[in-house]
């Protein structure tokens, strides 16, 4: 079975800047995760084709895995 955690937020619109915000600290909080666990990773920015219809921004994170040779979203 397949699982992974995603990281969602929603912000008012006071300043207009809330929402990128909230973004880089997610971004942010998932870099320091990956970088204390010793992990080689990634960060893609999605374009705007892969995301969903709430959605204006989004990031994935991917770790290195060497049993499969490439890069790969952990769950």
């Amino acid at each position: 079975q397949n699982a992974k955690v995603e990281m969602f937020g929603v912000t008012a619109a006071e300043r207009g800047t809330e929402s990128e915000e909230l973004l880089e600290e997610f971004l942010g909080l998932q870099k320091e995760m990956f970088s204390e666990l010793g992990l080689h990773f990634r960060v893609l920015d999605m374009p705007t084709e892969e995301l969903g219809l709430p959605a204006y921004r989004k990031f994935d994170v991917e770790a290195w895995m060497p049993g499969r040779g490439k890069f790969g979203e952990v769950r």
